[in-house]
């Protein structure tokens, strides 16, 4: 695993480093302290998995690094780390292209699950992005509980529901199975239960699309 790190505040950066590097002692990570330098890295020839940008670091102009970015590595998920998640900016930064939106003020274990989530290939955006949720309370979804009427009545199983009050929340697949106690591979065939009666292709869309049914409160 290769990730691109890229935050001007070192502290933070060097606590993700070692993080990752602890998740996988053979990942290799660069890190940058601004755009300019994260920019410069991208253009050499080392392969990247991941990129983390600081989306309030020197060089980023708003969301005009993003673009950049993907311009330079455009097969190459780019993940957003930012100090102030307003739910507009979620929005704004998704739509610029970002795979992932990750709010600095989650907790640090709460930080570490999302970025091994990230890491694994999935796409973690806040609940509330898409409204339903608190903006105050950055990573915390709605009660699991509360999807299943709704749901079940726009043509979810009740097990679907669960899966998607879980996705709410943020949850890898590994963790709703150990919720819900059941197999990781029958979450995932819940899950394209669940994209599919969505028509979503992927976590993201399935959030968006169960927010703008009003399946989940």
């Amino acid at each position: 695993m290769r990730v691109l790190l890229a935050d001007d505040h070192g502290l933070l950066r060097d606590s993700i480093q070692a993080y990752l590097q602890k998740l996988d002692p053979q990942a290799l990570i660069d890190t940058a302290a601004d755009l300019d330098e994260s920019l410069e890295l991208a253009r050499g020839l080392k392969p990247y998995d991941l990129v983390l940008l600081d989306l309030d670091m020197p060089g980023m102009d708003g969301f005009a690094g993003i673009a950049k970015m993907r311009e330079i590595r455009p097969g190459v998920p780019v993940a957003i780390l930012s100090g102030e998640s307003r739910r507009e900016r979620i929005q704004q930064a998704i739509a610029q292209g970002a795979a992932s939106f990750i709010p600095k003020s989650l907790t640090g274990s709460r930080l570490l699950h999302v970025l091994k989530l990230v890491i694994s290939g999935e796409t973690y955006i806040p609940a509330f992005a898409f409204g339903g949720g608190p903006e105050a309370r950055p990573g915390v979804g709605p009660d699991p509980v509360a999807a299943l009427g709704k749901a079940e009545a726009f043509g979810l199983s009740r097990r679907e529901a669960q899966v998607l009050g879980h996705l709410a929340q943020g949850r890898s697949n590994k963790e709703i199975a150990r919720a819900l106690d059941l197999q990781e591979v029958t979450i995932k065939l819940h899950m394209r239960g669940l994209f599919r009666k969505l028509t979503a292709r992927n976590r993201t869309q399935a959030l968006k699309r169960a927010y703008d049914l009003d399946l989940i409160d």
